[in-house]
């Protein structure tokens, strides 16, 4: 059916089908890979599967991933030649610094003061991503905090999150622009294993001029630091998150933080993929 339609490129996204099909594949067209995560090698199950991976890796004529340390570990397990880091991208039309009107009505939506400081969480609501941390970084906040998202931990972090007043789980928000516009900042507490960066969530703030703060070992250190927010050295050092927060709080509108989102704007993502895809048809 693929040779039926005879296309000049294949682009593939999924381990599954990257591993059964690119070699008939490549007889078809030169095939593009895109990798959004590091890969799994530490188990038995993960080395055999990086086996099929590596064996399957010859037949791709480049490989995409959307940040450094995916690109390290891609190579690391097939030796490719041709792997290119190609950032995530942000519609900065879609997603804008909000006004002080939108932001007064924001928080009026929200029922929150406007003075009253707020940090935002916002991931899909599962172990690997730390809600939990968010919850118990939010019971010693003097502001508020809103964790945004679902998933299979929601009734957990629901439960703990009725333990203090201040932590508010408003479950999965379709368009999260209004809560960005009232956020003064973003929490980022993902536990960085197979995380590819940067993600959406830390484009969407950084293209709303939102302030961000992480700690290291997410793996999002480097990026957050470029988008001039805040990192604490330790996951579990509350009191550093305290810190943290109210200092990135301050800098609310940022340069760095600007020219950062025009760098990973959806038109030089499209520049950057169309230059790969001549490159592989020549």
């Amino acid at each position: 059916m693929v040779a039926a339609w005879a296309p000049d490129v294949i682009h593939m996204q999924y381990k599954r089908e990257q591993i059964v099909f690119t070699r008939r594949l490549s007889r078809i067209a030169p095939v593009i890979w895109t990798e959004h995560g590091t890969l799994p090698q530490r188990s038995l199950a993960a080395r055999a599967l990086m086996a099929l991976y590596r064996a399957a890796s010859s037949h791709a004529s480049a490989i995409i991933c959307v940040s450094s340390e995916v690109a390290h570990s891609v190579t690391s397990v097939t030796r490719h030649s041709r792997v290119t880091v190609v950032e995530n991208a942000i519609d900065s039309r879609a997603f804008a610094p909000a006004s002080a009107q939108q932001r007064e009505a924001a928080r009026e939506v929200l029922g929150i003061d406007q003075e009253v400081p707020l940090a935002l969480w916002v991931a899909r609501l599962h172990p690997g991503k730390l809600p939990e941390l968010a919850v118990r970084i939010g019971r010693h906040w003097h502001g508020v905090t809103i964790i945004a998202g679902d998933g299979p931990s929601r009734s957990e972090i629901e439960a703990a999150a009725r333990t203090s007043p201040r932590v508010r789980v408003v479950g999965h928000v379709a368009d999260t622009r209004e809560l960005y516009a009232a956020a003064d900042l973003m929490m980022f507490t993902s536990a960085g294993r197979g995380e590819g960066y940067p993600t959406t969530t830390i484009l969407e703030a950084s293209a709303m001029d939102l302030p961000i703060i992480t700690h290291r070992s997410s793996g999002a250190g480097d990026v957050v630091e470029a988008v001039d927010g805040g990192v604490v050295e330790e996951a579990d050092d509350i009191t550093s998150w305290l810190t943290g927060m109210d200092e990135v709080r301050s800098r609310s509108s940022s340069a760095r933080r600007a020219e950062w989102v025009a760098q990973h704007s959806t038109d030089q993502w499209t520049l950057r993929h169309a230059d790969i895809i001549a490159e592989v048809r020549k």
